[in-house]
């Protein structure tokens, strides 16, 4: 069964007269940055993609990467489950989540800015996996619009630092398993 996309979910927040509203809520001008980047990680797809759910994060992403769940059915890694992220007021859902595909896409929601966050694994060869990470960052505010921008400048040495920790991790095998 195919999940409900990000703009399911901004229309279920936020209703459709809300959402147009919301998104250019005090800005002048909405800014929209997308950026999609590649990490090489050295284990096989399926349990690379692990590390990118938010339990799997925890192995990679250090004690500031703490997820505190909102709404879940059961307490695990599912889709349409909420989270926050220790000290981050940031509204977390998991708007994707396909194992079998190895597709897990978030939308994250702040006072400034919302996120869309997307990442896919696939195979890269023999015990190695190719992760492409796609952030869409769209701006409800003039401080949104300059985390757009700085986010969009920070983006490739953030996914060098992901690739780093991720493989320290799989290197060790401490990848969790799935639950």
């Amino acid at each position: 069964m195919r999940s409900a996309g990000p703009r399911a979910i901004f229309l279920f927040l936020f209703g459709f007269s809300r959402l147009r509203a919301a998104i250019g809520l005090g800005a002048e001008v909405s800014t929209r940055v997308e950026r999609t980047g590649n990490l090489r990680l050295r284990a096989p797809a399926a349990r690379a993609f692990l590390l990118f759910t938010p339990d799997g994060e925890r192995a990679w992403a250090g004690p500031a990467w703490n997820p505190q769940i909102v709404c879940s059915k059961n307490g695990q890694n599912e889709e349409g489950m909420v989270f926050r992220n220790g000290q981050d007021k940031a509204l977390w859902i998991v708007s994707r989540l396909d194992p079998a595909a190895r597709v897990i896409e978030y939308v994250i929601v702040r006072d400034d800015v919302y996120t869309i966050l997307r990442c896919e694994v696939a195979d890269g060869g023999q015990k190695e996996a190719l992760a492409t990470v796609t952030y869409r960052w769209i701006s409800r505010t003039p401080a949104g619009n300059e985390m757009a921008k700085s986010h969009d400048l920070h983006f490739t040495p953030m996914l060098a630092g992901w690739e780093r920790a991720m493989n320290a991790v799989l290197e060790r095998e401490e990848t969790p398993a799935p639950k």
